[in-house]
């Protein structure tokens, strides 16, 4: 078998595609596209897939990652445009590949956020969140199985830029946590919501657009 990993956006309306659903739509793909993939064994086969650091529900991405088998040979390079046709609007697989790293040594997300504010915004607003955001304690309850605990976010955000787009909106640019724990946008607006209510987005378009290893190199 051939190891195969996928990178694919998840845009517009198949943000809100949840996970379970995401895997079903690349089962059917795969099969409708008629490629050969490594399948699960009991009494209801189906395509084994594995998608890396699922995505929050209502975010977008343009650096997800599926890994999966082949089992028949098939160049790379035409998988793209075997599956793509069998694919919803706002799930575009982009390129395929074989796997150099393991999911494991995902170490940095990049995430890119619009906020949107019903009042007016200024770059005053934008340097004193980026200003929040390298303080050494910005707390916040995170559930977990175990329940919820408090966080200290701090640790975990290793960049963030905020900068005005126009004056309803400031855009944040934050690299943070992959794995152990994961940050996601909506910790970091968790967060936003402990300052003045002046801060506080009525709400936020959220994109993950990069992901990478302990060397900052794009993960492959």
């Amino acid at each position: 078998m051939n190891k195969l990993r996928l990178r694919f956006s998840k845009t517009g309306r198949a943000k809100y595609l949840s996970h379970l659903d995401l895997m079903r739509t690349f089962q059917r793909a795969f099969l409708r596209a008629d490629l050969a993939v490594k399948q699960t064994e009991g009494f209801n086969p189906h395509a084994y897939l594995s998608i890396a650091l699922p995505l929050q529900l209502g975010c977008e991405s343009i650096c997800e990652i599926l890994d999966t088998e082949l089992t028949d040979e098939m160049p790379f390079s035409a998988i793209p445009e075997r599956l793509n046709p069998f694919l919803p609007e706002g799930i575009t697989v982009l390129k395929a590949f074989e796997p150099v790293k393991k999911p494991t040594e995902i170490k940095y997300l990049q995430f890119i956020s619009h906020m949107i504010f019903n009042g007016e915004v200024n770059e005053q607003m934008a340097e004193k969140l980026k200003n929040f955001f390298a303080s050494g304690n910005i707390t916040i309850l995170k559930k977990s199985k175990k329940g919820v605990n408090e966080v200290n976010l701090a640790p975990h955000i290793f960049r963030a830029d905020v900068y005005c787009k126009d004056n309803r909106t400031l855009v944040l640019d934050t690299l943070v946590s992959a794995q152990n724990p994961t940050v996601n946008p909506s910790h970091l607006i968790a967060a936003i919501k402990t300052l003045p209510e002046a801060f506080v987005p009525s709400f936020s378009m959220d994109s993950r657009v990069e992901i990478f290893d302990q060397t900052m190199t794009v993960f492959s």
